[in-house]
């Protein structure tokens, strides 16, 4: 360190003048400010460490829930430095929260003083005019935001959104209704649009609004059924989205987007035969070679409409005989025909009852080849396996035929020699296999052969391949086994160990 002597100035002759060492006062001066620094940053540094603090609890409070405490917190903060955003966002939340909307308000306006042109914030003041119940100066709030820069689309997103939270839908419609006429794009806004026509039960301009969507970009058609699927369990909802895609789709006749909306919306209401005239017609428009049809009946069989989905897979058959789809069809013909014997059996339970109506809209007499019976189905399931020897289709079909036997017609022994072939010819299609396993397991505890069915639980509880549910199941049958042998403890014990899964169905 330097003395007081050192402070003095250095004098030097030089040409009979004197002059001051500049280097020597330079470093003083840098040390002097390098004192000040640390000077300020110490008195500085307690003062920011409580903001922090009093902040991280007021964020607690918060969290919590407990916006008394957090407000004084977040007031108290924005005193001290009323410029910082993250204090205003938070009071202002605190403000919503405990409805006080007038208070709200001042915050905001303290705001745009110095930030006038802000229209995410001349919208919150609008929403906070809103729900303090002054509508006209909530309107004037959000229109002074839409002419700061009416060529911008975000003004009308943010404005529009804020009308939405205070519940003013009529006005955010006008808003985005604006925003595309000055901006000149019919396209704008129209998920937006159509959300909100839903909201007040205009289904017909709903739908129009996105069909605007499909129209830009066939691809939307998913999002599009999403969006369309929020009405069509009302009546009034799907007759009006039928009417405005039907009419736009005979204005588009070749337009396979319109087609396809309008084949969903059959069979959301469960008007299968007019679906599958259009899925005809769209196979045959892209050439499909009946994939369009043979997905139309697994649909139809999945909701039960086993006439149509019998018509389907028949019309694949018949006239797609070359069709990678054909074996699939066949199959799914297969299937329909043992579903809706079962379907047809369960209601006879009931008599007159017929608890199972409302989800059969056509009768079976509708197609005169389609007689859903259990030995028409084994019939079908025979024929494919004859037909397509050493294939998928062929071990499913067995597996198909012995679960008929064995849980409709009671004959073990014809379902065992079913699940015999597949575990000799076709257990290179594991899933099948496993199924395999657990059906034989079952069948062999009914003809009492203990041993052979703890064989097969046992390897489906040790396959890696099988789900956890299948090996939950397979440990059901094993405790079975226990407890027919007379080992009550083991039966026991492993009942106790399925008992720790909660999901478990077994």
């Amino acid at each position: 360190m330097f003395g007081i002597t050192s402070l003095l100035l250095i004098l030097e002759p030089v040409s009979g003048t004197f002059y001051i060492n500049l280097c020597f006062i330079s470093r003083m001066k840098l040390f002097f400010n390098i004192l000040l620094t640390i000077f300020v940053i110490l008195n500085l540094y307690p003062q920011q460490r409580n903001l922090e603090q009093k902040l991280r609890t007021a964020q607690y409070y918060e969290q919590i829930q407990d916006w008394e405490n957090a407000v004084k917190l977040y007031e108290e903060l924005f005193k001290v430095d009323s410029v910082n955003v993250v204090f205003f966002d938070a009071l202002l939340r605190g403000y919503d929260q405990l409805k006080r909307y007038d208070d709200a308000v001042k915050i905001i306006n303290t705001q745009l003083k110095f930030r006038q042109n802000d229209v995410a914030l001349l919208s919150q003041l609008g929403k906070m005019y809103a729900r303090g119940g002054n509508n006209e100066k909530a309107i004037a709030s959000w229109e002074r935001a839409l002419e700061i820069d009416k060529k911008n689309i975000n003004s009308y997103t943010v404005v529009a959104s804020t009308m939405i939270e205070s519940r003013m839908l009529e006005q955010a419609i006008k808003v985005y209704q604006i925003g595309r006429s000055v901006l000149g794009n019919p396209y704008l806004f129209a998920p937006d649009l159509g959300y909100l026509n839903s909201m007040f039960m205009n289904f017909t301009e709903a739908t129009r609004e996105y069909l605007l969507l499909l129209e830009q970009s066939p691809a939307q058609l998913g999002f599009v059924q999403s969006r369309i699927s929020t009405y069509t369990s009302k009546p009034d909802g799907l007759s009006a989205a039928i009417l405005v895609v039907s009419d736009a789709q005979k204005s588009e006749p070749n337009n396979l987007a319109l087609l396809h909306l309008l084949a969903w919306l059959y069979m959301e209401g469960k008007e299968y035969d007019q679906a599958f005239s259009i899925y005809t017609s769209i196979d045959e428009k892209l050439k499909a070679g009946g994939r369009e049809i043979y997905n139309f009946g697994e649909r139809a069989l999945r909701e039960k409409a086993y006439s149509s989905a019998a018509k389907a897979f028949e019309e694949v058959i018949n006239k797609y005989p070359k069709s990678i789809n054909v074996g699939s069809a066949k199959f799914g013909y297969a299937r329909t025909l043992e579903e809706a014997s079962a379907d047809e059996d369960t209601s006879k339970l009931f008599g007159d009852l017929k608890p199972f109506q409302f989800i059969r809209t056509q009768k079976h007499s509708n197609l005169p080849s389609f007689h859903p019976t259990y030995s028409a189905a084994i019939e079908a399931y025979t024929k494919l396996i004859l037909e397509y020897p050493k294939t998928e289709f062929a071990a499913n079909s067995l597996y198909r035929t012995a679960h008929i036997h064995f849980n409709v017609i009671f004959d073990p022994v014809k379902s065992l020699d079913a699940l015999h072939q597949i575990e000799k010819s076709y257990s290179n299609f594991v899933s099948v296999l496993i199924e395999s396993s657990a059906l034989m397991g079952k069948v062999y505890i009914v003809q009492g052969n203990l041993d052979n069915a703890a064989e097969k639980f046992q390897w489906l509880n040790d396959c890696r391949s099988a789900s956890a549910d299948t090996r939950e199941r397979a440990n059901f049958g094993l405790a079975e086994i226990d407890f027919l042998k007379g080992n009550f403890k083991d039966a026991i014990s492993r009942l106790q160990t399925l008992t720790k899964n909660p999901a478990t169905e077994t």
